[in-house]
């Protein structure tokens, strides 16, 4: 179990950090983003009066800037994290992050990600997390801030710890090996969901029951799955392999309570603890997290017909059929199992979303219809506020011999495409 109490230090992928468009004075400033994810996860600690706060960052290798270095490329990420109670800073971490790999595909993959752990011991509360990245080469940021509430273990007679997400789990010589969920997503067909958790108990309690329950985004319960529970003394691990088959849902909330045995219906938990999962959908990108969006989000390169009719399909099974029977007639190699052309499309719409969202989302924006279809210009020419003019944007895509100006009428970042003009929509389809 040694082997576990180390890997519970890693955390889950959750958050994505967005782009921000700040607006300084006069002058409009956009600021390069990076894209990372964080999660934070607590246990008991082996420190009086504490608990033990894990915070975990992961950063794709696509979104830094590596260097030629000798034989090897090399990028260079700063990182900072706080903890601060309404009083004061209590605790806080810099870290200076080396990238480092051999294979130049390495350097712009997706796939491959760069995994940072930082630890600490504090008094149980309500805090607000603030983490800062930056790409050193770049100048890319990122930067979080949110309110965690870090639980108190010690006191409480019987509780729960976080929830740990696990793609792999493996017993050896009596030892449980677990591989943590990075991308805290599992595949809709997944026979299993697997989770790790701890359970402290003072209760001379020889068993317990739990109850796994998942409800969408409406709060109906999908699926509930029960099991027995035997406690090992003050402190239980546990590896939990659940039953996916029923969640066919896009996100689901994961909660786990603790009842006594026995008990019937009208029993209370005596503890809980609770966590939200990502069930992707097999066959599509990572960036589709809802087929029915992701349909409405074709209108740039489908015929209105071929959306009506996935929009209208009886079932979310039916859609799904159509919607990759579209992407399949237009797969570059179908030699892979990929479609590399679905999966540049609904990365646009993303990066889209992050960068261009104002009054509506990105991917709905002037800017954002020319980005998915075009993708990122060669150049920008900006020009923010000045006596005579509006702010505006010129977008050159010298190879298309094509150029986009976006003016901001409004003054509050909301470009609109006014060259050429506006029914190009129509035209460029």
């Amino acid at each position: 179990m040694d082997s576990i109490r180390y890997f519970r230090k890693f955390m889950p992928v959750v958050l994505l950090f967005l782009v921000h468009f700040i607006v300084l004075g006069q002058k409009r400033i956009q600021q390069p983003v990076m894209q990372a994810f964080v999660d934070m996860l607590c246990f008991e600690s082996d420190s009086a009066g504490t608990t033990a706060t894990n915070i975990y960052i992961q950063i794709p290798y696509s979104e830094v800037t590596f260097m030629k270095s000798g034989d090897t490329y090399k990028a260079t990420v700063d990182i900072a994290v706080a903890l601060k109670d309404s009083q004061k800073l209590q605790w806080s971490k810099t870290r200076r992050m080396i990238l480092e790999t051999a294979d130049f595909s390495s350097t712009v993959s997706t796939r491959r990600a760069a995994i940072q752990q930082l630890f600490t011991n504090v008094k149980a509360g309500n805090y607000t997390l603030e983490l800062s990245l930056t790409d050193i080469e770049s100048g890319k940021t990122a930067k979080l801030e949110r309110q965690v509430i870090i639980p108190d273990f010690e006191t409480a007679p019987i509780s729960i710890s976080n929830i740990m997400l696990v793609s792999r789990a493996t017993k050896e010589n009596g030892r449980i090996n677990i591989v943590p969920n990075f991308s805290g997503k599992f595949l809709q067909d997944d026979e299993a969901v697997i989770v790790f958790f701890e359970i402290y108990s003072k209760h001379l309690l020889d068993s317990v029951l739990l109850r796994a329950t998942f409800l969408n985004e409406k709060e109906d319960i999908v699926d509930q799955v029960f099991r027995t529970q035997t406690l090992d003394g003050r402190r239980t691990q546990v590896v939990w392999s659940i039953n996916a088959s029923k969640l066919n849902v896009n996100k689901v909330r994961m909660r786990i309570e603790l009842f006594p045995l026995p008990c019937d219906s009208l029993s209370k938990p005596l503890a809980s603890s609770s966590r939200t999962i990502d069930i992707q959908l097999r066959g599509l990108p990572s960036t589709i997290n809802d087929i029915n969006k992701a349909i409405e989000q074709l209108r740039y390169v489908a015929r209105p017909s071929e959306i009506d009719e996935m929009r209208n399909a009886p079932t979310e099974e039916e859609k799904r059929r159509l919607f990759l029977e579209f992407w399949k007639r237009r797969d570059p190699d179908t030699t892979t199992p990929r479609n590399e052309l679905m999966e540049e499309y609904y990365d646009r719409v993303a990066y889209a979303n992050q960068n261009f969202t104002r009054f509506v989302e990105g991917w709905m924006s002037d800017m954002g219809m020319i980005y998915i279809q075009f993708g990122p210009p060669d150049n920008i020419e900006r020009r923010p506020f000045d006596a005579n003019t509006k702010p505006y944007e010129i977008w050159y895509y010298y190879k298309l011999n094509r150029e986009f100006v976006f003016v901001d009428d409004s003054g509050f970042g909301d470009y609109r495409l006014v060259y050429p003009l506006r029914d190009i929509w129509g035209r460029i389809r």
